[in-house]
Formats: C-alpha cells, structure tokens, sequence
C-alpha cells in the first residue's frame, strides 16, 4: 500500500520480503526474499587474498582502495559474469571486499541474476563507533517487478580471540569490536527462492549452540573465513556436514 500511495503502483509479488516477525525466544532468525525457484543451485566460490596489512588498514578506518586492488576484485566478478553457466551464488572470504565496492558489485551482479555472499572489511557501526565484521548478503528478487535485489548486513557475533587480541593492540583500547544486541545474535536462515541457507562469519561456526539450532533447518550452510587454522576449521566442516 505504501509503494502503490508513493509510486502510484503497487508490486509484483504480495509474498512476504525481509525479516520475519518473530518473538524474542524464536531460536532462529528468518529472512524471507521470494523468488522462482531453481531446480539446480550453482555457487562460484572465490579465493580473494586478504593481506595483514589490508586488515589492519581496514580496522584503523584507512582501507585500501588502491587502483590495483579494484582492477583485481573488479576483473573477478567480470571473469565469473563472462562464464557460460552464471552461478546463482558467489561466495567470497571473510574481510575480503571494501563495504563500498561489494555494494555496487551486488548491484550489478543482482541485474545478471546473481546473489552475493561477501565478507566486508571492518567498518565503523553508526551509532556505536565500534567496529563491525559483516558478512555482506545479497538476494536477487523480482518482487518489486523488476529485476532487484534486497541486501543485509549480518554482524559476527563474537570476534575470535585472536581477532579480539589483535584488535586490543593496535587500537590500544579493548571493547571495540561491535556486537548485536542479544535478540539478534543468533543465526539467521535466509528464504530465497524456495533455497534455505544461513551464514556464519569465521568464529561463529565454532559455536556448537549455533549449529544445533540450524538443523534440520536449511539447505546448506556458508562459512565465511579468513583463518590460518584450517586443521580446526576442516573438522569443524566435515562435522557441520555430516
């Protein structure tokens, strides 16, 4: 109704688009983006080098947004649109992408069809000033009648502890790492064209509570990381899968 009173048209779609209202004991959070489904998901997961000093930059608000680095994260996205069989998902690391650059990529892969999942750099939260660790979702949709797309920003829950550390040295103070309040910090299983999926950032996937609540829940699980720990981090898959 309010579209159709500001635009003097109303949407495609009367299916429910965004977060689901729930009570404060639901377990799981549930997002909601309707869509047509697809008999075959394809996912392009991508390797994306995040350097020690990217991070630290990135936390110290002095992102690296050089030239070199574009041209790099830009050509990837064009190779991946340039494929024969588009990927309906892409996937990219924890900390991997200026929060700038995967906005405007989203916006541009969501007019191809394609949704992103991207681990955006540290950045300042509004109100708090601390720093977030967001894992960046966008779903395509058709549901205002055209061609979009709907973007989240999930939050990590919890920094690791060597990340919480790291983060103690270099901004000389601890407390800085931006946390969502108690009702949000749980997982969220996103609803996208009849696929059901969630995501967790690096640390969280550690969390035994978090994986319990997501079974028998979703299709598949996403794990964005930026880890040198793969010993753990293999287990912990290959436990999550089974």
């Amino acid at each position: 109704m309010a579209i159709k009173m500001l635009r003097g048209a109303g949407v495609a779609s009367y299916a429910t688009l965004g977060l689901q209202d729930g009570g404060d004991d639901d377990k799981l959070l549930q997002f909601n983006a309707p869509g047509k489904p697809r008999k075959v998901i394809r996912i392009a997961v991508t390797s994306v080098e995040t350097t020690d000093e990217q991070f630290e930059s990135a936390a110290l608000n002095m992102h690296d947004r050089s030239i070199e680095r574009y041209m790099a994260f830009n050509g990837l996205i064009n190779r991946i649109l340039r494929e024969s069989k588009k990927p309906d998902y892409i996937v990219m690391p924890e900390l991997s992408v200026p929060l700038r650059w995967a906005l405007r990529a989203a916006r541009k892969l969501a007019l191809n069809g394609v949704s992103l999942l991207a681990g955006v750099e540290y950045s300042r939260d509004r109100a708090t000033r601390k720093l977030r660790n967001d894992c960046l979702v966008s779903l395509t949709t058709h549901w205002p009648g055209y061609a979009s797309n709907i973007v989240v920003l999930q939050p990590k829950f919890e920094p690791a502890h060597g990340e919480r550390q790291f983060l103690k040295k270099i901004l000389k103070r601890d407390g800085m790492f931006f946390q969502p309040p108690e009702k949000f910090r749980k997982p969220t299983v996103y609803g996208h064209r009849g696929f059901h999926f969630s995501a967790l950032v690096c640390s969280d996937l550690t969390n035994i509570q978090h994986r319990h609540e997501l079974r028998g829940h979703i299709d598949a699980l996403f794990a964005l990381e930026w880890n040198r720990d793969t010993n753990t981090f293999s287990s912990l898959v290959e436990s999550t899968a089974n």
